[in-house]
């Protein structure tokens, strides 16, 4: 699918609401902060409906009972959620095809989710801009091309 001009707020509202039965069902009220103005971004709709999708699952997967998302006007996407999971080296292999965090349990994940975001980031001119894992938060930080 080609390139063009998304307006990243409107993708990551819908795919937000799409998810709201999900953070309901886990007792996890996102905390949310988005401009109040369009963000227009180099992407396609359905890589970046597939990168939150990803970023959203992974998110209720792993949280105990906080998410938080934000979105800049220059278009930097950040997303935390408290876990007790995940470790400082886990943050370091993430990206990695077939890396799950949580090898104790069996999530059911594949580990192809966070892959499947860095390569959609690749092909759509994004980047992981950042991960860390502090106090018991992970956060990780998504920098998007902006037109």
């Amino acid at each position: 699918t080609p390139l063009g001009n998304v307006d990243v707020v409107s993708v990551l509202t819908d795919c937000l609401l799409g998810f709201h039965s999900l953070f309901e069902k886990k007792g996890i009220n996102p905390q949310v902060d988005l401009p109040d103005h369009a963000v227009m971004i180099v992407s396609n709709t359905q890589a970046l409906e597939r990168i939150f999708q990803n970023l959203f699952q992974n998110a209720l997967r792993y949280a105990i009972d906080t998410i938080g998302l934000s979105l800049s006007a220059e278009g930097i996407f950040t997303i935390t959620n408290n876990t007790e999971v995940l470790t400082v080296d886990d943050t370091t292999h993430l990206f990695e095809r077939f890396y799950t965090a949580d090898r104790s349990r069996s999530t059911g994940g594949s580990g192809l989710g966070l892959y499947i975001v860095k390569r959609l980031l690749e092909k759509t001119h994004g980047t992981i801009g950042a991960t860390k894992l502090e106090n018991g938060f992970f956060c990780l930080e998504i920098v998007f091309r902006v037109v």
